[in-house]
């Protein structure tokens, strides 16, 4: 079997909506869920979302991972430039500390969301992946923020030779997660 890596188009939106949303644990789901219609589907919000042309969760910042023609994974990664984000009123509590560890890592290239389907893991296709992003990283390197109590991904990071350079506490919301904090890695 021969993973496949190709840059996505507006037709993987459906896929990535479902991998975001298990990459973060349901959060997007309930984060689309604020945003939906009565009646309507959270899911649609992420499809549109991985349609639009623009935002870090865009196909335009998205790397596929086909096997037999199937998606079996995803990197969607984008530049973090040398500005502060500056956060105000408008701005969800939810993203808070996750936009304060992003402005500790300016000038990278920020993996936001690495996913594998999980009957595919353990194949080397997140492997592929990273490297493939790890050619176009930023002037300071890389970085990538994963949940605290999401063991296998940081174990991955730091194999990869990530280092953690941060951690804030995460703010739940709805969110209903065992996890308690965001952990900022950084790769030079």
């Amino acid at each position: 079997m021969t993973v496949q890596l190709r840059a996505a188009t507006r037709d993987d939106a459906a896929d990535m909506a479902t991998l975001v949303n298990m990459a973060g644990e349901g959060l997007p789901r309930s984060l689309w869920a604020r945003r939906a219609d009565f009646g309507q589907d959270p899911m649609e919000i992420g499809i549109a979302q991985s349609r639009d042309d623009s935002g870090p969760f865009s196909w335009v910042n998205t790397t596929i991972a086909e096997l037999s023609g199937d998606v079996a994974g995803l990197l969607i990664s984008s530049a973090i430039g040398s500005e502060v984000t500056e956060m105000d009123s408008d701005t969800h509590p939810v993203y808070r500390p996750i936009l304060r560890l992003e402005n500790m890592a300016l000038d990278t290239r920020c993996v936001h969301v690495l996913a594998t389907q999980p009957n595919l893991r353990k194949m080397g296709i997140a492997e592929g992946l990273i490297a493939q992003v790890e050619k176009n990283p930023g002037k300071r390197g890389l970085s990538a923020i994963v949940a605290d109590k999401n063991a296998a991904g940081r174990a991955f990071y730091e194999q990869q030779g990530y280092r953690e350079v941060a951690r804030l506490p995460m703010i739940h919301g709805d969110w209903q997660t065992p996890n308690t904090a965001w952990i900022l890695f950084k790769k030079p």
